[in-house]
Order: structure tokens, then C-alpha cells, then sequence
């Protein structure tokens, strides 16, 4: 199998700024950004460096259902958009919309995915006049992101460079938690939103674990295997990561559900570095590639090696091990792979109080910018 990123540039912090200033003077560059409460939202784009006063920028606002509880932050969201003018002109910025809501009917309908590839289509014209196109993460919900990253790099592989930012403080990510959560997950389009196409095959789950709550876990597994005739489950957790006791901690609070409940072997649990999603990538890659030879007898001479079984990755964990996620996803696909990608919307979020732990929290927020190639993809 082709390895897309075998080879890659993971920038931090102050790197990214010296690296756009140095490989992107003379180009046409696009900041694309979330309007969110997330206090990450304008991080990424102060390590931009000078080609922030020429760059364009593309505020995503997402319309919040009416009763969501994230509502209560959108004196947040304004203060961080004024923090945005505070980085680049008002003249640089032009706002963009992306509905996460259908309420035309009787019942609110989640559409964030046919918005994102509306989005992404609605403006394919204005996006080819750019030379490199940035999108950074930090603010955006993930039934965005997902959707927009895939139909960016779908359309723009190989045309054009497209780098990822994130802010990383996974600390941020535990205290902020789901709340309205859908009774049944999803597939995201173009990964098996029309639906579970396993045909009898075994279902191989690969569930990113953070400090997500144990409903959102249990919801996706019962979707993703409802017709599962045989399965195996392969959680992945952070280790190494910047608590060292973090991936025991999840494993610990997941116990009873993975090893008594699903009764998933030792030996099934995945581990890359929270911090460099290009290891999650290569994680996830090499276990799709060992099932895939492992199964391949099971489906008898005629069978290719990548048809054995159905792979569906989950993302509960926080931006940076989710992007990795998400390019092994991508990476697969392209290789004919079959990849599904599982998730759930939800109707808002809700911030636990961090004002005794802020200093700290502040102080661990890292920018990540994932430069996937110096001439195209």
C-alpha cells in the first residue's frame, strides 16, 4: 500500500512562523478558521508569522441549534472574532456560514455534513486562486472538519498545498463535553454515510479513546456492529503523552466496558503520541494492513487483500490524535480500502469551570500545523 505521508513537516509553536515566512513569501494564501468559544480559536493564526498581512481569512460561523447549550458562549465567540481583528484587518476577513441544522420541519435535522460539502463546492471557483490553503481546526466541531478536510484534500491533492493547524491542550478538550447527545451515530459522507457496506464481512473498530464520557463509546459500538457477524475491537490511546499516566487513566475508566462487556484482548490496544498525529496515522495504517493479510485466506483465492473486512475508525479523543485519524482514513480510502469513519452529533457543548486550573491550562496550549507536502500533497 502507498504511504501518503511517510515523510512530513509536524511544526510547533514558534516553528510554524519561521517556516510560512520562509517557504511561502510570493504565494496566495487562504486562513481558514472556526468562530467559536473555544479560547484556542485565534492561536493558530498569530504563528502565521508576516504572511498574515497579505493572507486572506475565511470565518466559518456554524449555526447552533435554537436550544443548544452552547448559546451561553457566544459572548465568547464575539470576544475571540475581536481578537481575530486584533491579528489580521477586517478588510482580510470575509465570513462564511456552514448550517449544522435543518429547522424548517417539525423536528431539528442535523445537516452539518451536506453543509460542509455544500461550503466546499459553493466556493470551489474563489479557492482556485490560491496557492496554499490553510485550515486550522481549533474551534471547529468535528463533524465539520472532517467533512471540509476530506473534500479539500479530494479535490485539491496533488493541485495544491493544504496545511492543518490545531491548538493542542487536551486538558481543554476533558473539560469540554457533549451534551444533546443523538440516540444513534452516524458514517460521515463519503465514508459510509449511505450505509454499512460489511456484506458479511468482519468488522475491524478502531476507536481513537480520550476523555470522552462512556454513552458516546457504547452508542457508536452498538451502531457500528447492529449487523456484525464477527468484530474486533482496537482502541488506540495516547502514549506517549504529556501526562504520563493519561493513557492508564483511560484505559482504567473504560475497563469494565472493554475487557469485561466487549471482552477485547490486551494485545488489541494501539498506542501513538497524542502529539504527533502522523504516528496515529501510521499506527492505524499498520493494523488495517495486519488484518487485511491476517483475513485475506478467510475470503478464499479470489479475494484482494484490502476487500477482507470492513474497518471503521471512531475519533473520541482530542484534535490532534483525530487528524491523525482522519489522514489514515483518507490514505485508505484512497487505496481502496474499506474505510468507514462513525460519530454522533450532538446539540451543543458544555464548559466545565476551569478558573481554578486556567494559568495552567493557558500555559499547555500548543499550536500544531501539519504541513502535508512542500509541492502538492
Amino acid at each position: 500500500m502507498k504511504r501518503y505521508w511517510e515523510d512530513y513537516v509536524l511544526l510547533k509553536d514558534q516553528e510554524c512562523e519561521k517556516y510560512f515566512d520562509d517557504n511561502y513569501k510570493g504565494t496566495r494564501m487562504l486562513f481558514i478558521l472556526g468562530a467559536g468559544f473555544d479560547e484556542r480559536m485565534c492561536q493558530g493564526i498569530k504563528h502565521v508569522g508576516s504572511l498574515s498581512k497579505n493572507m486572506d481569512v475565511w470565518l466559518i460561523r456554524f449555526e447552533e441549534a435554537p436550544n443548544s447549550d452552547s448559546l451561553k458562549y457566544s459572548a465568547k465567540v464575539e470576544e475571540n472574532i475581536k481578537e481575530l481583528y486584533k491579528v489580521v484587518r477586517q478588510e482580510q476577513i470575509s465570513e462564511k456560514e456552514i448550517k449544522m441544522w435543518d429547522l424548517s420541519g417539525d423536528l431539528e435535522r442535523p445537516i452539518s455534513d451536506p453543509s460542509s460539502v455544500k461550503f466546499i463546492t459553493e466556493n470551489a471557483e474563489k479557492l482556485q486562486e490560491y496557492d496554499v490553503i490553510n485550515i486550522d481546526i481549533s474551534a471547529l466541531p468535528q463533524n465539520i472538519y472532517f467533512v471540509l478536510l476530506d473534500r479539500l484534500l479530494s479535490t485539491y491533492y496533488g493541485k495544491k498545498i493544504v496545511n492543518i493547524m490545531a491548538c493542542e491542550n487536551y486538558l481543554v478538550d476533558k473539560k469540554t463535553n457533549p451534551v444533546g447527545i443523538d440516540e444513534r451515530a452516524h458514517y460521515f459522507i463519503g465514508y459510509g454515510a449511505t450505509g454499512n457496506a460489511a456484506n458479511g464481512k468482519p468488522i475491524i473498530w478502531l476507536p481513537v479513546l480520550g476523555e470522552c464520557d462512556k454513552e458516546r463509546l457504547i452508542k457508536c459500538h452498538d451502531f457500528i456492529m447492529q449487523e456484525s457477524e464477527s468484530e474486533e475491537i482496537c482502541p488506540l490511546v495516547p502514549f506517549p503523552s504529556i501526562n504520563e499516566r493519561r493513557a492508564d487513566e483511560i484505559i482504567l475508566k473504560f475497563r469494565e466496558q472493554l475487557f469485561d462487556v466487549w471482552n477485547i484482548e490486551k494485545k488489541n490496544i494501539i498506542y501513538a503520541s497524542e502529539t504527533n498525529p502522523f504516528q496515529v496515522y501510521r499506527r492505524i495504517c499498520e493494523t488495517v494492513e495486519h488484518y487485511c493479510k491476517v483475513l485475506k485466506p478467510l475470503g478464499g483465492s479470489e479475494q484482494k487483500e484490502n476487500e477482507s473486512c470492513l474497518f471503521v475508525f471512531t475519533a473520541l479523543t482530542s484534535k490532534l490524535m483525530a487528524i491523525g485519524s482522519f489522514l489514515a482514513a483518507f490514505n485508505l480510502k484512497r487505496e481502496s480500502f474499506n474505510i468507514n469513519i462513525a460519530g454522533l452529533y450532538n446539540r451543543g457543548y458544555n464548559v466545565e469551570d476551569t478558573s481554578a486550573e486556567m494559568e495552567v491550562e493557558t500555559g499547555k496550549n500548543v499550536v500544531y500545523c501539519l504541513c502535508l507536502a512542500d509541492n502538492g500533497l
